[in-house]
């Protein structure tokens, strides 16, 4: 028994502690209301205008809700549930702008925001921030999810996209097509692991029984923790895939991710200290690796 969490160390333990006593069994209700419209305007031939309402709930994971405490002692870190998460319900509101181009292609504009109430997410606390008040653990990270605080935080973004054809060039090039998107998200609150600025490219090609997806995808700077200020530093990565049919319902597949084997980087902010200010640092280097994958599909 750990005299901190007051819970079994070993297996036995643990099934002795939770699995021993009679079963109780709770019944719960509840509901929601989840409306939802939208409104599309033909401005012209090509061009078309779009507005849509929906609300929508998101519910926390179960492995955030219940269990016991997961610990890492090499990365002294704690992993704690959260039992009084509650489900985040959001108000979303969309406008899209999209002209139309022959024989495949478009350019169009959206913007979108979220009035979402009761948001979580995953923070990485001190002990003293987490609430707790021992000496085994007081040096940890404790990792969890929380409620952001407020009633409600409003998230607004625009994206941009364009999809081109390119079937006017001579075989076997006729088969190319390029994709792009930018997207600029600006949350009231800081948002962990959710980058401002994102921007997207895809080569993509269909000639008969063959298909590549050639995808290249950058990432802005992105909040890794709201307690610490860490950020995780722009990168870019690339990866593909394809497939080529062998005959009806058989195709082999294959797909390559991290193709410029780029790392990583978890940064620290700045400090001043008596020997002068430090500026920012890396504080984690990840480095995956590149990863491929090839397969067999069958579809009966």
């Amino acid at each position: 028994m750990s005299a901190t969490t007051g819970r079994a160390t070993t297996i036995d333990g643990l099934k002795y502690q939770y699995q021993s006593r009679p079963q109780i069994e709770r019944k719960g209700s509840y509901d929601y209301f989840f409306p939802s419209a939208s409104m599309k305007f033909a401005i012209n031939s090509q061009t078309d205008l779009q507005i849509g309402y929906s609300r929508t709930i998101r519910r926390p994971e179960v492995n955030v809700l219940a269990g016991v405490w997961s610990i890492n002692d090499e990365a002294m870190l704690v992993t704690a549930p959260n039992p009084g998460l509650k489900p985040e319900i959001s108000d979303n509101l969309s406008i899209r702008a999209a002209r139309y181009f022959e024989p495949v292609g478009l350019i169009a504009l959206n913007y979108f925001q979220n009035d979402v109430k009761g948001l979580f997410q995953s923070e990485d606390l001190t002990a003293e921030e987490f609430g707790y008040t021992g000496d085994e653990y007081a040096n940890y990270t404790f990792r969890t999810t929380r409620t952001v605080s407020g009633d409600s935080i409003k998230i607004r973004g625009l994206e941009a996209e364009f999809t081109h054809a390119l079937d006017y060039l001579p075989s076997p090039l006729d088969g190319l097509t390029v994709r792009g998107s930018y997207t600029y998200l600006d949350p009231e609150e800081p948002i962990p692991l959710s980058a401002k600025n994102l921007g997207s490219v895809v080569l993509a090609y269909k000639k008969g029984p063959f298909s590549l997806n050639l995808n290249t995808l950058w990432t802005g700077r992105k909040l890794n923790s709201v307690s610490t200020g860490s950020y995780i530093a722009p990168r870019v990565d690339m990866f593909v895939s394809g497939a080529y049919a062998i005959r009806k319902g058989w195709s082999v597949f294959f797909s390559a991710r991290n193709l410029l084997n780029e790392p990583t980087d978890i940064m620290l902010p700045g400090v001043q200290t008596s020997a002068g200010a430090v500026p920012d640092h890396a504080g984690d280097y990840r480095h995956y690796g590149k990863t491929a994958t090839l397969g067999l599909r069958a579809v009966f």
